[in-house]
């Protein structure tokens, strides 16, 4: 039986076109209830009551999804960059559990936690990596090589772009979750991306009853291959964005 945080949830994703099923339903539960457990131990987020992590953690990861234009079919691959505990990547690999998740994350308590929720809710095909994302982005072995990369509260966008546009293979898509107020200069933003190999911004207002309405979510699509020159070494997209 689904309490009311599922309903929520439920309702939530119907606006959105989507659905999830009992199954579903009660991983979201056990991941709410962990994160609760292990949050009042090691500070992982600042959102810590049942309704407002269904809402503001597992809804709003989702909200994204629809936007993408992106049919996330089985071994399509997800890199969620600064997970911190899992978002937006476990949200979307809950609801769509044949898709291939990487989450890359710098803290070494928060990698110790997604080990532990994701083998709990018997996530596969799930790498947890705790390096820096500009070493990653220019490690063969994961740049250009994602269908979609997501990026939540990670960074600045202009600092964001060379973080994430790397990783994302020709055609791919790197979705960033932002607020109105904080998408601003489009055509320096733009520039930055054509730069990286990306397309100009595209953005999208969330429409929720759940959400705060200046929800907005920056999508751009793989178009060029990125120079090898980016990402930069180390601190250098934060301390000097393009």
């Amino acid at each position: 039986m689904k309490n009311n945080n599922s309903k929520i949830l439920e309702e939530g994703l119907l606006e959105l076109n989507l659905s999830m099923t009992d199954q579903q339903a009660a991983q979201f539960q056990y991941f709410a209830e962990e994160l609760i457990n292990w949050n009042s131990k090691f500070n992982l987020t600042a959102i810590n009551t049942m309704k407002d992590i269904y809402t503001l953690h597992f809804l709003d990861s989702i909200s994204a999804i629809p936007f993408s234009n992106t049919i996330i079919s089985p071994n399509f691959s997800i890199c969620d960059i600064g997970t911190g505990a899992g978002f937006p990547g476990i949200p979307i690999k809950i609801l769509y559990p044949e898709s291939k998740l990487t989450l890359i994350e710098s803290s070494k308590k928060k990698c110790t936690f997604l080990q532990h929720i994701t083998t709990k809710l018997q996530l596969t095909n799930v790498e947890i990596i705790s390096e820096r994302i500009e070493e990653i982005g220019q490690n063969e072995l994961y740049r250009e090589s994602f269908d979609l990369v997501t990026a939540r509260a990670v960074s600045k966008i202009s600092t964001l772009l060379e973080y994430g546009i790397p990783l994302v293979k020709l055609n791919g898509i790197l979705l960033d979750y932002s607020k109105e107020d904080l998408i601003s200069n489009h055509e320096n933003l733009n520039q930055i991306s054509h730069l990286l190999g990306g397309s100009s911004l595209h953005i999208h207002k969330i429409n929720s009853s759940f959400l705060n309405n200046d929800k907005v979510v920056v999508k751009i699509q793989k178009l060029n291959s990125t120079e090898n020159r980016y990402p930069r070494k180390n601190g250098i997209p934060s301390k000097r964005p393009l």
